[in-house]
């Protein structure tokens, strides 16, 4: 994969997060890992857009985002347990992002963070 193919895929990654912001709350959070809950419109979204995903798509969609080591949907339950690694994406990233929505950061602030973080 060149890096044009690389950078790509990395802004695709940052919008999906980005856009499942408005979809889900945090559950339990811990550095490291984060369990989200799922609204019934969010569940609906998420799973058209990885409709038609293989497990190699799902993998190249992890490594895309420098520092995301799994991705866990149960979609009966309505959550997902993300892990990651702290030093990379650090625990007030994900506060502000999926946090309570009067203490969200800006859309724009958070992809900012995002691209610096993984040095785009």
């Amino acid at each position: 994969m060149n890096e044009s193919e690389k950078k790509e895929k990395l802004e695709k990654a940052i919008g999906m997060l980005v856009q499942l912001s408005h979809y889900v709350t945090i559950v339990k959070h811990v550095p490291g890992k984060i369990k989200l809950r799922i609204s019934f419109s969010g569940l609906r979204t998420l799973l058209r857009s990885i409709k038609g995903f293989t497990r190699a798509d799902a993998d190249v969609g992890q490594e895309s985002l420098p520092g995301l080591e799994n991705i866990r949907i149960h979609p009966f339950s309505r959550s997902a347990v993300v892990t990651y690694d702290a030093s990379l994406l650090p625990y007030d990233l994900w506060q502000g992002l999926f946090g309570p929505k009067e203490s969200r950061e800006p859309e724009a602030a958070i992809e900012e963070r995002l691209r610096k973080l993984v040095s785009v």
